[in-house]
């Protein structure tokens, strides 16, 4: 048959490379793309027909009949190629593609993987542009099951897409569901359904509205040390995540087990913590949630609390960036990983709301005495001092009105909650200056004693 005009012309396959994929010839058994200027069909090439010569069909399931379609593979040991733009895959026009048996595809709009088109598909899949269909109608039909794109003439270069052999690109959500945010619980939540399995990389970040205490310039704690020795934090804050189709226990021919290692702000987990599991494990196509333990050191938090209104605001989230490297151990890869969501759990003393008494003034609790500011500070050390000595995030911006109601012009954040935020935190209530006036001759062992906390309680121990 003769070869279209301005269309390649016969001759020796190419040899490009794209993402995750080799060139190859129609008759390489390991061959899992066919990429053409043509209509693609299974086993018929028509020239012309009803006088329409623009209409050419190829075949790809045996021996084609011109040299301007293309065959693809994976790179010698993977079997799975990230999402990457189709127009290096084809010659000149672009309007059939085909994809064999058993291997997974996804369309996306545009250059990149954010928008997907059409459904998850597996193979054997044909593919080609709906102006064929519609406006210039294929005389001799097309493939049962093509699935079409929009667009004219070669437009298939418009659109993206990635393949594996490791099942399914998509899935639902967790059956798992992550636990709400609150003041301990900080959330990565993925886009929802459907999930994408990915191969190569896997970032994500962690956002911290927990202000507690000042911070290093990268956000980690200053006094660390401090607050995990008066029992004010935990040692360690535990990373959840939630992730799918891990082959850890993969046992097939030629290719490793899949070994998908993960990062926390820049560190590999498992050379934070012996405990840690050197990489994420899981079931081919199950849900598995994965733990690890992250020294408090390495944690970043918000390096002040948020302005206190109104309308209370709360804290600039301090991100913290969470990595996987999926399957690290083949040299191609081979397997995918698809995230539902992660969380980071962080166990913290409440913070310390002091409210003073409607006889007094915020100024009670830094040792002051209100009917007469000159004077001397009469509390050594003071209420509020005494808490800070110890790293306790503390606020006494709280100004009660005669009647004892709240002022709302000084409501305050803490750890971004509005107040009342005393309904969930620790408060201490002076009414009278007695009170204050015998703690003020307490010794300062037994002030510690009177005012420790513990992280793991809102309540303070005497």
């Amino acid at each position: 048959m003769p070869v279209p005009a301005g269309s390649c012309q016969p001759g020796a396959p190419g040899s490009g490379t794209i993402t995750g994929l080799v060139e190859t010839t129609w008759d390489d058994p390991e061959r899992v793309l066919a990429a053409s200027d043509f209509i693609l069909r299974s086993s018929d090439c028509v020239a012309e027909c009803a006088g329409t010569p623009q209409l050419w069909y190829e075949r790809v399931q045996t021996q084609p009949c011109y040299a301007c379609t293309r065959f693809w593979k994976f790179s010698a040991g993977g079997g799975c190629a990230g999402a990457f733009p189709m127009n290096p895959l084809g010659v000149d026009t672009f309007d059939g593609l085909f994809v064999r048996d058993d291997i997974w595809l996804q369309l996306y709009a545009g250059a990149t993987d954010q928008s997907p088109y059409g459904p998850a598909m597996v193979g054997p899949q044909f593919v080609s542009i709906d102006i064929w269909r519609d406006a210039y109608p294929a005389c001799e039909g097309f493939e049962p099951g093509t699935f079409f794109v929009s667009g004219g003439e070669g437009g298939l270069s418009n659109y993206s897409i990635r393949i594996s052999r490791d099942g399914p690109i998509h899935t639902t959500a967790s059956p798992t569901p992550a636990r709400p945010a609150d003041d301990r619980t900080f959330l990565h939540a993925g886009p929802g359904a459907p999930i994408e399995c990915r191969c190569g990389t896997i970032e994500l970040d962690i956002d911290v509205t927990r202000f507690a205490g000042p911070t290093n310039a990268d956000g980690t704690l200053t006094l660390a040390s401090v607050l995990k020795q008066n029992q004010l934090i935990g040692d360690y804050a535990t990373l959840l995540i939630m992730a799918w189709d891990v082959d850890s226990s993969a046992n097939e021919p030629g290719v490793l087990p899949e070994m998908d290692q993960v990062y926390f702000n820049g560190e590999l987990v498992a050379s934070l913590d012996p405990g840690n599991a050197q990489f994420l494990v899981g079931e081919n196509g199950q849900w598995r949630l994965n733990s690890f333990r992250i020294p408090i050191e390495k944690v970043k938090f918000p390096s002040a609390p948020g302005p206190a209104g109104p309308p209370a605001q709360p804290p600039q989230p301090a991100a913290n960036s969470v990595r996987i490297e999926i399957d690290v151990g083949n040299p191609q890869p081979v397997w995918c990983t698809a995230v539902d969501w992660a969380a980071l759990l962080i166990d913290a003393m409440s913070p310390v709301i002091l409210v003073h008494g409607i006889t007094e003034s915020a100024e009670i609790w830094i040792g002051r005495n209100p009917a007469d500011p000159a004077s001397p500070q009469f509390m050594d050390p003071p209420f509020a001092f005494a808490l800070g000595a110890l790293g306790l995030v503390w606020n006494n911006s709280i100004a009660l009105e005669g009647d004892g109601n709240a002022s709302s012009r000084t409501t305050p954040t803490i750890s971004g909650s509005s107040c009342p935020a005393w309904r969930r935190s620790m408060v201490w209530t002076a009414c009278t200056w007695c009170a204050i006036a015998r703690a003020a001759s307490t010794p300062r062992a037994t002030w510690n004693a009177f005012i420790r906390p513990t992280a793991r309680s809102s309540r303070c121990s005497r």
